[in-house]
C-alpha cells in the first residue's frame, strides 16, 4: 500500500461548481490528517477521485471521519501498462484465502488501449492460471480486485471502507450550534456538519456548581466531534445569572422557554446572527410542541435549524452510538435545562406571555470562554 483511492457522491452532480468542492474536500482531508498526526506526501485531483500518497495505516481512522467522503480504499500505484497491473496484482493477492473472486475495472480516463471488460478478462485468466484453486465469482466473490486507470499509473485495491458521505466543510457555510449535556445536540452538530456546515458548539452552565466550571464532560463531546471536523470551536457561555434571574421572575411552567429565548438573545447580540441549530425533537419534552418552538422562535431573527425534528429517540439514540457521543452524552450532569425543569410545564406557550416575562428579567454582561 502507497496511497489511498478517496471516492466522493454528491460533489459529482455540482456542475461548474465541482472543482471548488473537490478543492474544499482535498482541504478537509488536509486537516484531518493533520488532527491525526497522519505522514503523507501528496494529495492529488483525477478525474472523479482523490488520490492520498500515504503508507501510514492511520489514514484509514482519518478518512473515516471526513464528511464528502462516501467511501475509500488503501491501493497500490504501478506505471501503467497492462504487465505491471498483472504483476502486481498478482502480488497483492498471494497471500489472500479467499477463493472465489471478481475483477472490477475503472477507467478514470479512457485514453488507455484497452477497455475496462478486456482488462478484467486478461487480469482474471492470470489469476486463474496462477492460482488453480481460485474461482470467478461475479455475484458473490469473497474477493474483490479493484483496478482504477489514470492518465499514467493504475492502482490496484483488495478493500473498500464507508466513509460519513454528505459534504465537505465548510461549504454549508457557518452556523452555531446549541450544546446541552444530552443526548440530542451533539447529533445536531453532527448532522448539520455533515451538510458541510462549519459548526461553532455553544454551551450555556452554571458556573457556580462545583462540578461544572469548566464541565469536562462538554469538553468530552467537544474533542470527539471535533474529529469530525478539526476547524470546530466551542463557547462556555456562564449563565448563573440568568438562571436566577429566571427563578425569581417567571412562573415555573414557563421557566425552561423563557431559558431558551434567552439563550438566542445571548447569541445574537454578543456573537452574531448566524444560524442557529437546536437538538429540538418534535414532542420528545414538553418545552418541544409545536406551539412551544413556534412561540419561542419568534424572539429570534435567526434561522433556527432542527436536524432531529422527525427522528424519534431510538433514531437518535443509535446515531449517537454510531458517532461516538452516546457513551458520554448520558453520565450525569447538570446543565441549565436540567435545574429549571417544572413539574407541570407549559406545552402551549403565548408568545405574549413570554414577552412579559422578558421584560422583568435584567441582564449583566457575561464573558464567554472560547475554547480552539
Amino acid at each position: 500500500m502507497d496511497c489511498f483511492i478517496i471516492r466522493y457522491g454528491e460533489i459529482a452532480l455540482k456542475g461548474k461548481n465541482r472543482p471548488y468542492f473537490e478543492k474544499t474536500l482535498a482541504n478537509a482531508v488536509r486537516r484531518s490528517l493533520r488532527h491525526f498526526n497522519v505522514r503523507y506526501s501528496k494529495i492529488k485531483r483525477v478525474r472523479g477521485r482523490i488520490l492520498l500518497f500515504s503508507d501510514d495505516k492511520k489514514a484509514i481512522k482519518a478518512l473515516k471521519k471526513v464528511f464528502g467522503i462516501v467511501s475509500f480504499s488503501p491501493a497500490d500505484s504501478v506505471e501503467l501498462s497492462i504487465d505491471n497491473i498483472k504483476e502486481k496484482v498478482l502480488g497483492i493477492i498471494k497471500n489472500k484465502k479467499k477463493s472465489r473472486f471478481k475483477v472490477s475495472t475503472n477507467r478514470l480516463v479512457k485514453e488507455f488501449s484497452k477497455k475496462s471488460q478486456e482488462i478484467n478478462e486478461i487480469i482474471g485468466e492470470a489469476i486463474l492460471n496462477q492460482f488453480p484453486d481460485f474461482e470467478v465469482s461475479l455475484d458473490n466473490p469473497q474477493l474483490e480486485v479493484g483496478i482504477e486507470i489514470s492518465k499514467k499509473e493504475a492502482y490496484i485495491y483488495t478493500e473498500k471502507y464507508d466513509g460519513q458521505g454528505g459534504l465537505p466543510i465548510p461549504t454549508g457555510g457557518k452556523v452555531f450550534v446549541l450544546l446541552s449535556g444530552g443526548i440530542d445536540s451533539p447529533v445536531a452538530a453532527y448532522q448539520i456538519m455533515r451538510r458541510g456546515c462549519n459548526a461553532q458548539l455553544i454551551h450555556f452552565y452554571n458556573e457556580l456548581r462545583a462540578q461544572a466550571r469548566v464541565p469536562d464532560k462538554i469538553k468530552r463531546i467537544y474533542y470527539r466531534l471535533k474529529e469530525y471536523n478539526p476547524l470546530l470551536k466551542l463557547i462556555l457561555v456562564p449563565f448563573s445569572d440568568v438562571e436566577k434571574e429566571i427563578i425569581k421572575k417567571s412562573p415555573s411552567p414557563y421557566r425552561i422557554l423563557v431559558l431558551r429565548v434567552l439563550f438566542f438573545r445571548y447569541i445574537e447580540e454578543n456573537l452574531s446572527s448566524l444560524p442557529i441549530v437546536t437538538g429540538d425533537n418534535l414532542g420528545q419534552v414538553a418545552s418541544q410542541t409545536l406551539d412551544n418552538l413556534r412561540a419561542v422562535s419568534s424572539f429570534s431573527s435567526s434561522l433556527i435549524i432542527r436536524p432531529l425534528i422527525s427522528l424519534d429517540k431510538q433514531e437518535v439514540i443509535d446515531l449517537a452510538k454510531q458517532i461516538g457521543t452516546y457513551d458520554i452524552s448520558i453520565e450525569p450532569y447538570q446543565d441549565c435545562c436540567n435545574l429549571l425543569l417544572p413539574k407541570h410545564p407549559e406545552t402551549h406557550a403565548k408568545a405574549d406571555n413570554i414577552k412579559k416575562i422578558l421584560d422583568k428579567i435584567e441582564l449583566k454582561e457575561i464573558k464567554p470562554i472560547h475554547l480552539k
